[in-house]
């Protein structure tokens, strides 16, 4: 590769650190529930994580309302 080409960052590399990082962390964690509720309760730094996790739980409670209604 020549040195222009050469990578200044390596996705594949942080995928692994990131996946790494969060298996230390749960590791802890013995039931899915448990995992389950560290996720939901995990804050995000990212601005983006952090609109996607609340996107993801108002749609969590508005699947709860229709379940209990039906």
């Amino acid at each position: 590769m020549s040195e222009s080409a050469k990578k200044t960052f390596d996705c594949v590399e942080m995928m692994r650190k990131i996946r790494d990082d969060l298996s230390e962390q749960l590791a802890h964690l013995e039931t899915f529930e448990d995992r389950l509720k560290w996720l939901r309760t995990f804050q995000h730094t990212d601005p983006l994580l952090q609109m996607v996790q609340r996107m993801a739980a108002e749609q969590t409670h508005a699947a709860d309302g229709r379940r209990k209604t039906a």
